[in-house]
C-alpha cells in the first residue's frame, strides 16, 4: 500500500513539475514574441509608412522612399 501511494506521490509531482514548466514557457515565449513582433512591426511603420526627417521628394512632391507614399 506505501508503494502504491509512493508512486502517486511522485506521479503527481511530475505532472505538477510539467505542468508549471509548460505553464512559464508559454507565458515566456507569449511575452517575448508579443514584445519582439511589436517592435519589430512598430519599427517597419516607422521606416516605411512615415515621411522621412529630411526631404527627399521629388519635384511633384512624392516621397522617394517609403511603401506608404502619398499619392
Amino acid at each position: 500500500m506505501a508503494a502504491f501511494f509512493l508512486a502517486a506521490f511522485f506521479l503527481a509531482g511530475a505532472f505538477l513539475a510539467t505542468f508549471f514548466v509548460a505553464a512559464f514557457f508559454a507565458v515566456f515565449f507569449t511575452a517575448f514574441f508579443a514584445t519582439f513582433f511589436t517592435a519589430f512591426f512598430a519599427a517597419f511603420f516607422l521606416a516605411t509608412c512615415l515621411p522621412p526627417s529630411r526631404d527627399v521628394s521629388d519635384r511633384r512632391g512624392r516621397w522617394l522612399t517609403g511603401s506608404c507614399r502619398r499619392r
